[in-house]
């Protein structure tokens, strides 16, 4: 699905919602910076356990929200990619190295370690594609 120039290939793609969805315009920044990409992405899942017939969120409880130190680590992460998605000399990447290592001393945690890992394989993936 292509929504004003933005080709939208996850969970969103299957709401009928979607063009009245705030999260989905901010998280997908549609005409803005993007922005509650963690909300985003916990709706998504909420929205996929329905969709697939899942009774995970579908007792009437009410949806729990993210950890806070998740939501953290994630907006953290995100900040490092979108400061530097494409790295083109070892100056950029060792400023993406350190800003890494400054997060990794705040939250020394599997899920950092492996969030900042995918962060890096999929820039890498992007210089590697663009060259």
């Amino acid at each position: 699905m292509k929504i004003y120039g933005k080709e939208i290939t996850d969970e969103c793609q299957y709401c009928g919602d979607v063009l009245q969805c705030e999260l989905f315009l901010q998280g997908h920044g549609i005409k803005q910076e993007r922005s509650n990409i963690t909300e985003m992405f916990a709706c998504q899942m909420d929205h996929n356990n329905k969709r697939d017939g899942s009774t995970s969120n579908m007792t009437g409880k009410k949806k729990k929200e993210l950890p806070e130190d998740v939501k953290a680590i994630y907006t953290a992460v995100w900040k490092i990619h979108k400061g530097n998605p494409y790295p083109k000399s070892d100056e950029d990447w060792e400023q993406i190295n350190r800003e890494c290592k400054v997060l990794l001393k705040m939250y020394d945690c599997p899920f950092a370690h492996s969030l900042i890992q995918t962060m890096i394989a999929e820039i890498e993936r992007r210089v590697k594609k663009e060259s």
